[in-house]
């Protein structure tokens, strides 16, 4: 019996000197990788506090490289491999938009097992490595374990919950799309953006008006369905709100694409549906030409978090945000909380109503330009610069911008 005894010991106490190595192995691995970064840091010269968005930078970890490992850029759009180089032993990838959602300026940063920078290359979007994703769900959020290191503190926002609203309008429906593919892309408050606006819809017109999409079920047929499924189910007027990432004319869709011209066709294709589109997404502003100036009859209004040459931001709290409490998208989460705020005060929604009656339009034409006001306010990327949220629709002189 005792010897028994001395045995599960001697076995407890092995299992225990095994986790203490392996764990110091670990942090000694993180630590080296910190200090692979600060030698970065040096090589480039990057500032070493931030004192604007405009020089804020996260370094990040990527992975170990191996011989006859193939680096390519996750780009959705195009496919770019590169061999790596001889020299190579670490790859890392410099942010230069932190917080924006994708395409934004990185660099591939390959390094030698003296951390010293052997190669480096511009690109759009994080890298595959034998197409494999390495940077998935929240990548900026304080605890992800990839940042080595950053020149400004990366903030943790709590979600806003909509309050009850005082008004249903049943007859008109709403799709809420994330368009995000999670196994190949971060995530960027994208999920949060969706949640949030699910659950004003809810309250806002009625469960059963509203649909959503998500992955894996978030495809380009999957969105035409679901567009086609509201309009036979009598949807005279229908909200389009997508949170994905973007570049000139394309929206991740899943593991697909939809393109400006599929969107304009889909609203098209539907004639006596009345809609409103609005996009959280990089360079999202190139969907209006393609939309509101093509003569879309059907088409009440749209809204884009940037133009056509900026990013669109996750939440990107500073010194200059009038909004520091917001979460998600750092436009989306403004436009939320005034949708929210019109619709849970009956002195508000009555004011809502009184605009709309005199000037012989719908609700959401009103709401909406009263959120896109007011988010323009609140949107801390737009007030530094790096966004621009254009409008196209109803204004209170009569004349659509």
């Amino acid at each position: 019996m005792r010897a028994k005894c001395l045995c599960s010991v001697c076995i407890l106490l092995s299992l225990l000197v095994m986790f203490i190595f392996s764990s110091c192995a670990v942090i000694q691995e993180q630590d080296r990788m910190r200090l692979a970064a600060i030698a970065i840091v040096d090589q480039l010269g990057l500032p070493e506090t931030s004192q604007s968005t405009d020089d804020r930078f996260i370094i990040f970890y990527a992975t170990e490289l191996k011989n006859g490992d193939v680096v390519s850029e996750g780009d959705p759009f195009k496919i770019l491999r590169k061999a790596v180089p001889d020299q190579a032993k670490w790859l890392f990838v410099l942010d230069k938009s932190p917080l924006g959602r994708f395409a934004h300026d990185v660099v591939y940063l390959y390094l030698n097992e003296n951390f010293e920078i052997v190669e480096q290359h511009d690109a759009e979007w994080m890298p595959f490595v034998n197409d494999q994703p390495l940077f998935l769900g929240e990548i900026y959020h304080p605890s992800f374990s990839k940042i080595k290191w950053s020149n400004f503190e990366l903030a943790v926002s709590e979600s806003v919950v909509a309050s009850e609203v005082v008004v249903s309008v049943p007859a008109n429906c709403a799709l809420v799309v994330n368009g995000n593919d999670p196994t190949r892309y971060a995530d960027v408050g994208i999920s949060k953006d969706k949640e949030h606006m699910e659950q004003f819809y809810s309250r806002f017109y009625a469960e059963n008006a509203v649909r959503t999409l998500e992955y894996p079920n978030n495809s380009k047929e999957d969105f035409e369905d679901a567009v086609d499924a509201l309009v036979r189910g009598g949807a005279m007027r229908v909200t389009i709100y997508i949170s994905s990432h973007g570049s000139r004319d394309k929206l991740v869709m899943g593991e697909s694409v939809l393109t400006a011209d599929d969107l304009r066709n889909i609203i098209r294709n539907h004639s006596e549906t009345k809609f409103y589109v609005i996009l959280d997404a990089c360079r999202s502003g190139s969907f209006i030409d393609d939309l509101w100036y093509d003569g879309l009859a059907n088409l009440l209004a749209i809204m884009t978090a940037t133009d056509a040459d900026h990013l669109s931001y996750g939440d990107c709290d500073g010194k200059k945000d009038p909004n520091p409490e917001d979460s998600g998208g750092e436009w989306t989460s403004g436009f939320h909380e005034t949708l929210v705020s019109y619709t849970s005060s009956q002195i508000a929604w009555d004011f809502v109503q009184y605009i709309a009656s005199i000037h012989y339009v719908e609700l959401e034409q009103v709401l909406y330009k009263m959120a896109f006001d007011r988010a323009w306010e609140l949107d801390c990327t737009r007030i530094s610069g790096l966004s621009l949220p254009q409008y196209c629709g109803w204004t209170p002189t009569g004349e659509a911008q």
